[in-house]
C-alpha cells in the first residue's frame, strides 16, 4: 500500500475499499464529490481506516494504531492520501529523519 503524506489535502482518500472495516462503511450520496485539480471525482463511500502499529511516542516507545475517520473511497484513484493538517490537530506529527509518525 502506497501512502502519500500530503501537506495540502483536506480529506483522507483511499483507492481500495477493503482498507475499511466492513461494519462502518457508509455509502456516499450523489452530491459527495471531491475536487482534484480541475476535475470533480465522485466518492463511492466513506468509512474508518485503522493503520496498525504505525505511530510512535516522541521517545520512540509504545507503538500505537493510527485511526483515520471519515476516509473517502475513490475507485481507481492512483494513490492513498493521509492529510497532514488533520493529523496535527489530533496530536500526531511526522518525523522526516526516520520517516515515522509520532504522537505526543
Amino acid at each position: 500500500m502506497f501512502i502519500c503524506y500530503d501537506l495540502c489535502a483536506s480529506i483522507y482518500i483511499v483507492n481500495f475499499k477493503d482498507f475499511f472495516y466492513f461494519d462502518n462503511i457508509v455509502l456516499a450520496i450523489y452530491k459527495d464529490i471531491i475536487l482534484i485539480r480541475d476535475t470533480f471525482v465522485a466518492v463511492y463511500c466513506r468509512g474508518k481506516k485503522i493503520m496498525e502499529k504505525v505511530i510512535y511516542r516522541f521517545d520512540g516507545k509504545n507503538i500505537y494504531n493510527l485511526v483515520l475517520e471519515d476516509v473517502a473511497f475513490v475507485p481507481n484513484f492512483h494513490i492513498n492520501i493521509v492529510v497532514t493538517d488533520l493529523l496535527y490537530k489530533q496530536g500526531y506529527w511526522f518525523y522526516h529523519l526516520d520517516n515515522i509518525f509520532r504522537y505526543g
